[in-house]
């Protein structure tokens, strides 16, 4: 198998690892052509867990997609939510429908999946790393979303809905929890390590939420939490652990260094209220 297969391969578990875990988390999902109406009615205005998703495990017939068909699904499924979203699981479908879908006012948000290239058992250790309890990762968690700011039209109550999200998320999916504090400290930094053991007979391992309370950054704490976390991964036995990143941001560059490469993207569209005309502060 080539180099590109092979990444291709694991880019559809690890995608298809994520929208199992949205699924388990969201009970009013319903299956559709192609993809996935991905709907939590107790966190509507979390997109994570309120969202169209499409192309996950094959691509998208370029005749049947344009930026029409898009919108057209939005406002069919997603006519009662203040802000739609549309994940593109297919990045040559997705790249297609850009510049369409910006001049109608969507953003897009790209994220890279990266997967492990090195035996985890040879992530090295840091005493700073450790396993946290739900509490303590949950306090943590509505920390780091508070300091972030999500814009002037987003709702007070986004922050704790965002942590409410991920909370249900661990519920549903089993996972673990891992941290890092400063010497004497409480926790500082954290992520989560989602863990699925029958993604198409592959067992995944998914690091997300990787967060740092902005006093506590570039002092190695992440990199502590995540290594700590890829450890776990290697010891549960995953055959592919990956993680998502900003694919227009510098934390791609810290999971690279511990041995990530990328496989592939994703693209996820958003309607935000404002663009239609709204006074709505839902994100």
């Amino acid at each position: 198998m080539s180099a590109g297969a092979a990444a291709g391969d694991e880019l559809a578990a690890a995608l298809s690892a994520d929208l199992a875990t949205r699924l388990r988390a969201s009970p009013g999902s319903q299956r559709i052509d192609d993809g996935w109406v991905v709907r939590c009615e107790q966190l509507a205005p979390v997109h994570h867990l309120n969202a169209i998703v499409l192309g996950t495990t094959a691509p998208l017939d370029p005749g049947s997609y344009d930026a029409d068909a898009i919108e057209g699904l939005a406002r069919r499924w997603q006519s009662d939510r203040a802000e739609r979203c549309v994940v593109i699981d297919d990045e040559p479908a997705a790249e297609r429908l850009v510049g369409d879908l910006a001049t109608r006012g969507w953003e897009r948000v790209r994220t890279l999946f990266m997967a492990l290239r090195v035996d985890p058992a040879a992530i090295g250790s840091d005493a700073r790393g450790r396993m946290l309890t739900e509490d303590q990762l949950r306090r943590l968690q509505a920390e780091c979303f508070a300091e972030q700011g999500f814009g002037p039209h987003a709702a007070s109550r986004l922050p704790a809905l965002l942590a409410d999200a991920q909370a249900r998320m661990r519920a549903t999916t089993p996972s673990l929890r891992f941290g890092a504090a400063p010497p004497g400290g409480e926790p500082a930094s954290m992520c989560t390590l989602f863990l699925d053991d029958d993604v198409g007979g592959r067992r995944v391992a998914t690091v997300e939420a990787v967060a740092t309370l902005r006093e506590h950054r570039e002092r190695g704490l992440a990199r502590a939490a995540v290594c700590a976390a890829i450890r776990a991964a290697g010891e549960w036995r995953a055959d592919l652990i990956v993680v998502p990143a900003d694919a227009d941001d510098w934390p791609q560059l810290l999971y690279a260094s511990l041995g990530f490469a990328p496989i592939g993207r994703r693209c996820q569209f958003v309607r935000f209220a404002a663009r239609r005309g709204s006074t709505a502060t839902a994100v």
